[in-house]
């Protein structure tokens, strides 16, 4: 994952825990940034899907407690 992924990542995460945007406008922003890290690596869906998932539950471990309005925890 790059270093500008990772940040603009962050910053999405932090604007939707803050209230800030919608969770609608969080997968639209999580899925193209997405998108735009794999499409330079060859992957099936269902490992990108993973990936996410992967990702959102240690967003929700560091405390983005509203990630599990529309993720479930792994617990």
């Amino acid at each position: 994952m790059s270093s500008a992924f990772a940040k603009s990542t962050l910053q999405l995460i932090a604007k939707f825990n803050d209230g800030q945007i919608s969770t609608s406008e969080l997968k639209s922003g999580l899925t193209a940034h997405h998108w735009r890290e794999s499409r330079h690596v060859a992957t099936t869906p269902s490992t990108i899907i993973a990936k996410i998932n992967e990702e959102a539950q240690n967003w929700i471990m560091a405390g983005a407690t509203k990630l599990t309005e529309i993720i479930p925890s792994s617990e």
